[in-house]
């Protein structure tokens, strides 16, 4: 029958309606016609057909084919869940949504049916007390066997929209994180106010993941406990907040010992660290460089032109293989480029050298303070001087003063030089 579109009554539980799949509908209906009629109670309750309807009222149609059906208040809004779950056309985040409000109405009419009570009263009827028969299975079964997922799927979409604040929902509906499930457990699993954070920073596009929001936000933490250090002058080690390229040193060191960033954008700082190695070095000196594999052959191209290489030195990074995705390789090592004059006396090496690839607080390309220590270990002597001219927050001075060792970094950016003076100020006072 046709029914006057303003006559009838939707709720307020209602999806939101995708103004798209609006337009591709009402062109359909413009071509051919409505195949499905909506759906609506005897007192003209919507069931299901919002977006059939949105696509009659943008062709400037004020009646539209319904089909009525005989249902109570909770059995219409079940239906219309139903045909929203069925369709897929939702998001993870409104799939979740829909699936919570599905379990409070098929619960509240199916009390028996609550996972506790069912469990309840098979263990009585095991026990030989007369407590009559199951009818209905549980939400997650029956919901399951209607949507053809399993009930540990259902389970975890109904967390998804349990465990989430309103707030947080409403801060990522619009975002790729509203439909990536993984992502949206991940968030639930978090607290409240731990969740609004993550919410906050993902719908501002300062984080891609929760992943990536979670390790800001402790890198901030950690920051901010290491800015409020007091600082201390030191005769051991100096903290330059400078760049690489233009800084003025008047003095020379035994070694540099640095780990400079390995995207190809950077290729030439490996160039200008070669040109100003040969004022920085002691004519004994020896510069070690850490870098990435997908550029090596370019990395010594560029640096040989301007100062000797002496060897190679193998990181080892335990554990999980770090994947190279430009040659398609997993690594468990990187390369330590070694230069210097020819006239280096330093000691016999030939090890590897380890690293514990979880002190990563601050940042995931920074190496550990033990790592660095033994490359320090391998090659220096108490009391000689270091120079890292890409200090970041200060893991090469923390180990370089743990053996004894001076140390003078170079950080380019304020903020994370300021973190190192306060780790190396932390570390001084610890010692003393």
């Amino acid at each position: 029958m046709l029914v006057n579109i303003n006559e009838i009554i939707i709720g307020d539980n209602r999806r939101s309606v995708n103004p798209e799949r609006v337009k591709e509908l009402a062109a359909s209906i413009q071509e051919i016609g409505l195949l499905n009629p909506v759906t609506i109670t005897e007192d003209k309750r919507l069931v299901a057909g919002l977006h059939r309807i949105e696509a009659y009222k943008l062709l400037g149609k004020t009646e539209i084919e319904a089909t009525i059906v005989s249902l109570d208040e909770l059995d219409a809004e079940l239906a219309q869940i139903d045909e929203n779950l069925i369709r897929n056309e939702l998001t993870v985040l409104e799939r979740a949504e829909q699936l919570k409000r599905r379990k409070e109405i098929y619960e509240a009419k199916y009390p028996e049916s609550k996972a506790g009570v069912k469990r309840a009263i098979g263990m009585n009827k095991a026990l030989g007390y007369n407590v009559g028969d199951i009818v209905s299975p549980t939400f997650a079964e029956d919901t399951a066997s209607k949507i053809g997922v399993s009930p540990r799927s259902v389970q975890r979409d109904v967390q998804i929209a349990e465990d989430l604040a309103d707030e947080v929902k409403e801060a990522i509906r619009d975002t790729d994180l509203a439909d990536n499930k993984t992502e949206l457990l991940r968030l639930a699993r978090l607290d409240e106010e731990e969740q609004k954070e993550v919410a906050k920073r993902i719908a501002a596009g300062e984080a891609k993941s929760v992943s990536e929001a979670i390790q800001q936000i402790k890198k901030e933490q950690i920051y901010n406990t290491y800015l409020n250090t007091a600082r201390k002058d030191s005769t051991k080690w100096r903290i330059y907040n400078d760049s690489m390229e233009t800084i003025k040193l008047d003095e020379q060191f035994d070694f540099i010992i640095t780990d400079p960033p390995y995207p190809k954008e950077y290729l030439p700082l490996y160039e200008t660290l070669s040109i100003r190695a040969n004022e920085w070095l002691k004519p004994t000196g020896l510069m070690l460089v850490m870098c990435g594999q997908s550029y090596l052959d370019e990395i010594l191209a560029l640096m040989t032109k301007h100062i000797d290489y002496y060897w190679m030195a193998a990181y080892l990074t335990p554990g999980q293989p770090i994947p190279l995705r430009t040659r398609q390789v997993n690594c468990s090592w990187k390369p330590i480029l070694i230069f210097g004059n020819r006239d280096y006396k330093g000691k016999i090496f030939g090890d590897v050298f380890s690293s514990d690839r979880s002190e990563k607080e601050f940042h995931e390309w920074q190496q550990s303070v033990s790592g660095m220590e033994a490359i320090i270990k391998q090659f220096c002597l108490p009391g000689q001087s270091i120079l890292d001219p890409f200090c970041g927050t200060g893991t090469t001075g923390i180990a370089a003063l743990k053996y004894n060792c001076t140390f003078v970094g170079i950080e380019l950016d304020p903020r994370t030089a300021e973190v190192a003076r306060g780790r190396l100020s932390e570390y001084d006072t610890q010692e003393k």
